[in-house]
């Protein structure tokens, strides 16, 4: 089987770099007075090429579209849904961390309007993780097809969410929240 030309190492290491900024714990002052400005150029990247990748149906016929691309896939659950709580304080934590970085970069708006903003970012951010999840444990099982099918299949939940989250990024870094 063979992918549809694109390069697609260049969506994984995009996706890596998204999964390092959003998971890492706070390091210093420095580091993180960016998060906010490296989350929406991780984000607007990713958009971008997920705009351009092949789509899901392309994928699929190129693996020859008689099912055996998925026929062993095996979903996985997502944090989210086996334990609510979790994803509730990772959202709260990335949350403050982008409020706290955009705070350090652009201080127009009302502090009520950037907690909403932060808190969207942050929902919306690890929404876009949650859609990629399953494509990257494909991609690095060695199962390229099937990662890259995941992907382009999920783009229209996962390029919705980055979306959602460059709007309320771009808020809080430009003060449309005002």
């Amino acid at each position: 089987m063979t992918l549809p030309d694109f390069d697609w190492e260049a969506l994984r290491m995009l996706v890596g770099q998204f999964d390092q900024l959003i998971g890492r714990p706070a390091v210093d002052e420095e580091v993180e007075a960016r998060l906010a400005m490296n989350l929406r150029r991780v984000l607007t990247l990713l958009y971008a090429t997920g705009v351009t990748m092949p789509t899901a149906d392309a994928i699929y016929d190129a693996a020859g579209g008689d099912g055996s691309l998925l026929a062993d896939i095996e979903p996985t659950i997502p944090d989210a849904v086996t334990d609510p709580s979790a994803s509730e304080v990772r959202d709260v934590e990335l949350a403050l961390r982008v409020a706290a970085s955009a705070e350090a970069l652009q201080s127009l708006a009302e502090d009520l309007d950037r907690e909403e903003l932060a808190g969207q970012a942050a929902r919306d951010a690890r929404a876009v993780a949650a859609s990629l999840a399953e494509g990257t444990r494909l991609w690095d099982a060695g199962r390229r097809e099937a990662g890259a099918w995941e992907w382009a299949f999920q783009f229209d939940e996962w390029g919705a969410n980055a979306l959602e989250a460059l709007t309320s990024l771009h808020g809080l870094l430009w003060g449309a929240g005002e």
